[in-house]
């Protein structure tokens, strides 16, 4: 068992379930599907912070912190409704993690007790983190799509998410190949059009799911604002293929 992952999952469960009851608390009808998008990257806002932090102490406080600020509107001043919601986290974040390392000056980055930072300024440490944060998201988003993916097999014969799985994992393969891979995983004969079908069709359920799933980070909810924000993640060939 990989008891460092089993923690790591267990606590970003309680972040978002400790976000959840924070967002019910507020009730706050008018800010519903904001709050419910805000829940859903709750993991990545997490990370986020650890990372800056190094410290998950400090990064469990402060994730508190944030969705308490959130939903009582505190971060008003980067207003999601201008631009793409993952901007307004980024910046919503840096604006409290800069004040979190203002205010505690036992982290601070000159401190000897504080090599666990990186040895910059608390601006620059932030921007060296914004990279790491737009392919966080990215991988989230992904990882959201590929859930969505699996699930939509629930209950059905489509096998769309061992096959795209599959084929991600080995690139290369024929589809031969894969036939006989697959035909061992899912316990039945399929044969290398039935890979070839399927890959084309995955792919086409997959770009869909993952433009949901964008869509939902968006205020503006337009074919060409999504398409967008792919391609500013680099997933834009997802839709493409």
């Amino acid at each position: 068992m990989d008891f460092e992952k089993e923690s790591r999952d267990s606590r970003l469960s309680a972040i978002t379930t400790n976000w959840e009851e924070i967002v019910s608390a507020r009730g706050d009808s008018a800010g519903d599907a904001r709050n419910k998008v805000l829940i859903r990257y709750a993991p990545c806002v997490y990370q986020y912070i650890a990372q800056a932090t190094k410290d998950v102490d400090i990064a469990d406080e402060l994730s508190q912190e944030f969705a308490l600020r959130f939903v009582r509107g505190d971060y008003k001043n980067a207003d999601p409704a201008k631009g793409r919601f993952r901007a307004y986290l980024r910046t919503s974040l840096r604006n409290l993690i800069t004040d979190h390392f203002r205010k505690n000056k036992e982290f601070s980055l000159t401190s000897s007790e504080a090599d666990r930072l990186p040895d910059k300024s608390i601006v620059d440490m932030l921007a060296a983190l914004d990279q790491g944060f737009q392919e966080d998201w990215r991988e989230y988003v992904l990882s959201l799509a590929w859930n969505a993916l699996l699930e939509s097999d629930f209950g059905r014969s489509s096998d769309y998410y061992p096959v795209l799985k599959f084929r991600s994992l080995h690139p290369t393969a024929t589809s031969k190949q894969m036939a006989e891979q697959l035909s061992k995983q899912l316990g039945k004969p399929v044969t290398a059009e039935w890979v070839r079908q399927k890959i084309v069709r995955s792919r086409q359920k997959f770009a869909r799911l993952l433009a949901a799933e964008v869509r939902r980070s968006l205020n503006d909810k337009s074919e060409e604002a999504i398409r967008e924000e792919l391609a500013a993640l680099g997933l834009l060939k997802y839709l493409e293929t």
